[in-house]
């Protein structure tokens, strides 16, 4: 899966810009938790009773980085968390590279620093690992 935009939304979006002559300056923006797909995803292969497909999911945290990933694999019931510190220099958003971290059942396998088309390789690679399949 990839990464969700966003993890909340307005409840109540304007279909027209706010002035500030309308609304002050400190406008209240209640939010509401947009839908986890990938935990719905996770929830209907487990009623199944597991397997294919493969479930991917993308863990972007600022602390504790490992221990939410693998929280979030069993919550959301997928076979790989990629873990990604967003803080770390040179890894998360706003640069070309980043460094990850596969949260499998089984352990962590740590993918190095590298250009995000790289990271996203070897991201692949495990993929086609657990499908059966060999390393490109």
């Amino acid at each position: 899966m990839a990464a969700a935009v966003a993890d909340y939304r307005p409840a109540a979006p304007s279909d027209r810009k706010l002035k500030r002559t309308e609304i002050g300056y400190q406008p209240t923006i209640v939010l509401e938790a947009n839908p986890d797909i990938l935990g719905e995803l996770g929830a209907a292969r487990k009623a199944r009773g597991g397997g294919r497909p493969l479930l991917v999911g993308f863990a972007a945290e600022t602390h504790d980085v490992v221990a939410y990933a693998r929280g979030k694999l069993a919550a959301k019931a997928v076979d790989v968390m990629v873990a990604n510190d967003v803080t770390e220099p040179g890894s998360g958003f706003g640069t070309d590279t980043n460094r990850v971290v596969l949260v499998e059942e089984d352990g962590e396998r740590p993918v190095p620093a590298a250009t995000k088309a790289i990271v996203a390789h070897r991201i692949l690679d495990r993929v086609v690992e657990l499908l059966g399949g060999e390393r490109a």
